[in-house]
């Protein structure tokens, strides 16, 4: 993390004097994109002026139907839109359910269908195929330029870091404006979380929890004490869904960082595997015997999420432990809600004995493209670029200001105030209905953490969140010096990532879990499991993830 916020930094002082990146001259030669200014006066306002445009402007636009929206034409933030951009917004809309796919066989037969603009949520590897397929045009130019894109600069300044080389492809260009949403609760989402109540029985300090050996102790102190005083042996110790591998990398993490994307890790610039490793396999080593002791729920590998929610709200308590952001899964009534408290990231070997957790750190995803099929390539950038103010950025998650949230009184507090945010703003319109006051986080826009650690605490003591926000206090600062925010392939690396990948993934879970139940045993068989991840081309694979690492480095100056 130190190292990530290093490079951040430095790109705040590199963007903000010279050149960054750009894409291959004619000559085989890096062009180079250089911080401009300057704009059309006669045709738009001065940056930061609104509305934007001089004279009305027509932009058509291609985006999904969502079922929390109403009318397009009609709704509150189209109308901001077109009153702030002076515009005429003209709507296409497609079905979500098979939205990708329409894009897709409209770039096949050349993209003759696509509107100005084109929002959605675009994974990279889409992008990449959009751009080579010459059906988006590239928009570096205009993201250099601090007159033309003054919010998506203004957001820079906002987040405290430099965004760009996250959004620059592997040809050097930027194809899209991003969403970018800095919600610090979701930084550690593999939390662990005891029933306190039990623990505070037995005597024992959440917070002295500090080694797996304390970790192993607390848990069987309580499993085997019938905390829940029903005379039973009902108590179970971890708990979890089958497709959740949060308590997992909890533990693991003391061992090696396991929670990087598809279980990557970065040292001293070098990605690899965390399967890899005679650390992960000492992880296991240990898990099991947390298994053979009766700590982790056999069902923990085989039942569904409605299974392990029902677990946690069964009228007698019986879950002592789970991994995750939160129990947003016990009843809103249930004061179990705000009785799991958070255990701190357990001391690692792989962090020189210090606390070591799973971070997920903001990563910007594409939703705002312009097609070849835009005339006014410029007009049509700045659209986007007004999406990504601030104003805006919070409209697309909360509505309309006096009317959808409210400005804090002097004796507010926010969700976050442990961490130090002071309050931002108070909901009032609840997000998930139906409505016609916001686009429902359609298209792009970029939050910085104060906004949603902002959010004043409504009182509620069963209100989970401020526990998620009293976690976060035990996980800040704990995450690794290195990390991969995002790795952005070219298309061929894609094509040997993207399942290689998700076979690796789907073979490394199956493994531990027959490691950990004693299916498979891990003494006699970890070079076989080894051999079988080469076999799978784990080499190759990696090989192109440190590709696209040094590449980001490179854009950073690095």
């Amino acid at each position: 993390m130190k190292r990530v916020i290093a490079i951040l930094m430095a790109l705040v002082m590199l963007f903000s004097m010279t050149a960054c990146t750009g894409s291959d001259d004619d000559d085989g030669s890096m062009k180079l994109y250089e911080y401009t200014t300057g704009y059309d006066e006669t045709k738009y306002n001065a940056p930061g002026t609104l509305p934007v445009f001089k004279e009305k402007q027509t932009i058509e636009v291609m985006l999904p139907d969502s079922q929390y929206v109403t009318d397009w034409d009609t709704n509150t933030q189209t109308l901001f839109y077109e009153q702030d951009l002076n515009a005429d917004l003209v709507f296409d809309v497609l079905p979500s359910s098979e939205y990708k796919t329409k894009i897709n066989l409209m770039a096949a037969s050349g993209g003759e269908e696509y509107k100005d603009v084109i929002l959605g949520s675009f994974s990279n590897a889409m992008l990449i195929t959009l751009a080579d397929s010459e059906v988006i045009v590239p928009i570096t130019e205009y993201m250099y330029n601090t007159d033309v894109a003054y919010y998506s600069n203004e957001a820079k300044e906002r987040l405290g870091w430099d965004y760009y080389p996250f959004i620059t492809m592997p040809d050097g260009e930027i194809y899209a404006i991003p969403r970018l949403n800095e919600a610090i609760s979701n930084v550690s989402d593999e939390k662990m979380w005891f029933y306190k109540p039990w623990f505070d029985k037995a005597g024992i300090e959440l917070t002295d929890i500090k080694t797996p050996e304390d970790f192993k102790n607390a848990l069987l102190t309580v499993v085997k004490s019938d905390p829940n005083g029903n005379g039973k042996n009902d108590e179970i110790g971890i708990t979890s869904s089958a497709s959740s591998h949060e308590w997992r990398n909890y533990i693991m993490n003391a061992f090696v960082y396991a929670g990087g994307p598809n279980f990557m890790y970065v040292e001293d610039g070098e990605v690899g595997f965390a399967y890899q490793t005679e650390e992960w396999k000492e992880g296991l080593t240990f898990i099991k015997e947390l298994y053979d002791l009766g700590l982790i729920d056999p069902l923990a590998f085989s039942q569904d999420s409605a299974g392990f929610k029902s677990m946690q709200n069964y009228n007698e308590t019986i879950v002592t432990a789970f991994a995750g952001l939160g129990a947003g899964g016990i009843a809103d009534s249930d004061v179990r809600r705000v009785e799991y408290e958070c255990v701190p990231p357990l001391n690692s070997k792989w962090n020189d004995g210090k606390p070591l957790s799973s971070e997920t750190l903001p990563a910007p995803a594409p939703r705002f493209v312009v097609s070849l099929n835009c005339d006014d390539v410029e007009t049509a950038f700045r659209f986007g670029d007004y999406m990504v103010s601030e104003k805006m950025s919070i409209h697309t998650r909360w509505g309309e200001k006096g009317v959808d949230w409210l400005l804090p009184d002097e004796d507010d507090k926010s969700m976050y105030e442990s961490l130090g945010y002071e309050p931002y703003l108070i909901e009032v319109t609840p997000f998930s209905i139906v409505q016609n006051q916001h686009w429902y986080q359609t298209g792009p826009y970029i939050r910085q953490k104060a906004i949603s650690a902002g959010v004043v605490w409504s009182g509620n003591p069963l209100d989970y969140n401020v526990k998620i926000a009293e976690g976060q206090l035990l996980y800040e600062g704990t995450g690794p010096e290195e990390n991969i925010v995002i790795l952005n392939y070219t298309e061929a690396e894609n094509e040997i990532t993207s399942e290689g990948l998700s076979n690796l993934n789907t073979y490394v879970n199956e493994m531990a879990s027959k490691f950990i139940t004693g299916t498979e045993d891990i003494a006699t068989g970890w070079d076989a499991f080894q051999n079988q991840l080469k076999t799978m081309n784990v080499e190759e694979v990696l090989e192109c993830a440190q590709a696209a690492y040094d590449r980001m480095l490179a854009v950073s100056g690095k």
